[in-house]
C-alpha cells in the first residue's frame, strides 16, 4: 500500500512514534487478555524483580508476532517507510524498553502524563490485582490516560511477576512454557 511512501524521513520519524505506540498500546492489552497470546506474553510477565531483563525476557514467538506485525506489515507495507527510517528508532525503542524495565523511580515530572517513566511502567509487572490491566502504553503514557488504563500511586508496586505462576529458570523453561494462568 504504500501510502506515506513519499513524506520525508522526519515525517517518518513522527509518525513512527505516534503510530507504533498506539499499537504498542493496544497489542499488550491483546497479549493479557486472549489466553493463547497470555501463555507466551506471561513469560516476560514472571521475573519477580524489575531489572534490564524483562524487555529481553520474551519468548521468540512474541517478539516474532510484535516485529512481524509493527515493521513488516505497518511500517513497511502498509506506511511505507523504508527500513533506514525506523531501524535506528528500533534501536532506540530497545533501549527505551530496557529503561522501562529498570527499578529506578524515575516519574518524569509533570510530563509523566505524557511520557511513560519506569515507575509508571512498574504498574504493569505487579502483581496486585488492582494494578491488573493496566499502564500499556510504551512510549506515550497519555494512551492509558485517554483509555482509563493509567494506574498512578504514590508508592511502587509491593511485588512483580505473575500470582500463581511459578516460572522455573532456564532458556529451555521459558521457551517451552506452554502458559499456565489466565490474563491479566
Amino acid at each position: 500500500i504504500e501510502i506515506l511512501a513519499g513524506l520525508p524521513a522526519v515525517a517518518h520519524w513522527l509518525l513512527y512514534w505516534v503510530v507504533v505506540d498506539f499499537i504498542t498500546y493496544w497489542w499488550p492489552r491483546a497479549l493479557h487478555t486472549w489466553e493463547p497470546l497470555w501463555a507466551f506474553h506471561s513469560v516476560h510477565h514472571s521475573q519477580e524483580q524489575m531489572t534490564l531483563m524483562p524487555a529481553s525476557r520474551r519468548p521468540p514467538l512474541d517478539n516474532l508476532s510484535m516485529d512481524v506485525l509493527l515493521y513488516v506489515v505497518i511500517f513497511h507495507m502498509v506506511l511505507g517507510i523504508p527500513t533506514r527510517g525506523w531501524m535506528p528508532l528500533g534501536v532506540f525503542i530497545t533501549c527505551l524498553s530496557a529503561m522501562q524495565h529498570a527499578q529506578v523511580s524515575w516519574r518524569f515530572g509533570p510530563l509523566h502524563r505524557v511520557f511513560v517513566s519506569p515507575s509508571f511502567h512498574a504498574y504493569h509487572h505487579s502483581v496486585e490485582a488492582r494494578h491488573a490491566n493496566a499502564n500499556y502504553a510504551f512510549v506515550f503514557s497519555f494512551w492509558d490516560y485517554l483509555f482509563g488504563t493509567a494506574v498512578t500511586e504514590p508508592q511502587p508496586p509491593a511485588r512483580y511477576g505473575v500470582a500463581g505462576l511459578d516460572m522455573p529458570e532456564g532458556v529451555i523453561a521459558h521457551l517451552i512454557h506452554a502458559g499456565t494462568t489466565r490474563g491479566q
